[in-house]
């Protein structure tokens, strides 16, 4: 995927406010109804891209000027603004219906700097020029709209699973935080068949928390990163996961910027004989048959793994489980009403399958629970078999 932002800002720097597209220098509509339509041209800085360009004057702080445009694909549209030395200016963006999906403005200055960037679905928009403050008489101001076409970016709006954004695994993705305490942005996934899934993410100039939920809108896991300034993707956890629609919901948690971006991706490895989230009681615990081995991975140290067998007989049963490098376990056999029938520490070792015992088990469905006990806390993996 095209890094759209990546030197867009250092692109701008220094050019003139008049570039030779659209001038609407009079008859500026003063209402979204009366909005003058702006045309998009080929940029001449830029071949992936194409230009809106809005130029004219507030009389005073209380004169607004509303513009529309048309996006007849998907993609990226970037704000740019011509500061000015003696007011701060900003822009709003609107959907067709006049929601309102982005409101900045730019601080005094005498730059080309870009405002905000924004992922929209091809439709109609608007956006409006106003002064937030400062001395506006016949203030004259230049504002440029940059448009990527593509399908690798956060769409608005998609707050939530109703709005959710669709996905492909494997693909790369750009989204940007929201200015609104606790506002998520969404995105959906299916899988179809049982696997692993690894979510990548990038760190941002804030810190940002990524969550992943089932169709239940249930919490299957949540990583916080904190503000970084490096875009490289990272891994984040892998979650063995059923087939099945899943969400991936990005927040930002701290930072006084607003607008920041993040990449993300997530990848799927069909696996069989892997644990599915959410199995973290006995209600929910994963069915697993005798004499196969299993594999799981702890997310945290509070995450618990339950699995449910059965012996057809009264038997003598052994229990297997890898001893891990840096992480003990701790290990309960449960009867089918949760009493304990046995319970085990793990020691630390290279990662083998080692018996931890022999038990005597009578006719009936029981349950294996495997739980963090000591040492490192955080994506430890883990495989096991009941025998």
């Amino acid at each position: 995927m095209k890094k759209w932002f990546v030197g867009i800002l250092l692109l701008f720097l220094g050019i003139g406010t008049n570039v030779g597209f659209v001038n609407a220098e009079t008859n500026v509509g003063d209402t979204l109804k009366d909005a003058i339509a702006l045309s998009f041209q080929p940029s001449a800085q830029d071949k992936d891209a194409s230009e809106i360009d809005a130029t004219s004057t507030l009389t005073d702080q209380k004169d607004v000027d509303y513009y529309s445009f048309t996006l007849n694909s998907n993609g990226l549209i970037n704000f740019y603004i011509q500061q000015s030395p003696s007011a701060e200016i900003g822009v709003a963006l609107y959907s067709q219906s006049g929601k309102e999906l982005e409101n900045y403005y730019m601080v005094k200055g005498n730059d080309k700097v870009i405002l905000f960037q924004e992922g929209l679905p091809k439709g109609k928009y608007y956006f409006k020029v106003f002064a937030e403050s400062g001395t506006v008489q016949n203030l004259s101001y230049n504002v440029q709209g940059m448009f990527y076409e593509g399908d690798g970016v956060e769409l608005e709006p998609n707050n939530d699973v109703k709005t959710a954004n669709p996905i492909k695994l494997g693909e790369e993705y750009v989204g940007f935080t929201d200015a609104e305490k606790d506002s998520k942005d969404v995105f959906r996934f299916t899988t179809a068949k049982n696997g692993v899934i690894t979510v990548n993410g990038s760190h941002a100039n804030v810190g940002v928390k990524y969550e992943l939920m089932n169709a239940k809108q249930e919490v299957i896991e949540s990583w916080e990163l904190d503000p970084g300034n490096s875009d490289k993707l990272i891994v984040i956890s892998k979650t063995g996961l059923a087939a099945g629609m899943y969400y991936l919901a990005v927040t930002k948690t701290s930072g006084n910027t607003d607008n920041e971006y993040y990449h993300f991706e997530v990848d799927f490895k069909e696996i069989n004989n892997y644990e599915k989230e959410l199995n973290d009681t006995m209600k929910l615990a994963n069915p697993i048959n005798l004499n196969a081995t299993y594999s799981g991975i702890l997310g945290s140290k509070d995450d618990k793994e339950f699995y449910r067998f059965t012996v057809a007989k009264n038997k003598k049963t052994s229990i297997f489980i890898s001893n891990v490098p840096d992480t003990t376990f701790k290990v309960n056999v449960l009867s089918s009403n949760g009493k304990v029938v046995k319970a085990f520490i793990t020691k630390k070792g290279k990662g083998n399958l080692v018996k931890l015992a022999d038990l005597d088990l009578k006719k009936g469905t029981y349950y294996l629970d495997i739980e963090f006990q000591q040492g490192e806390d955080q994506q430890i993996p883990y495989s096991f078999a009941v025998k």
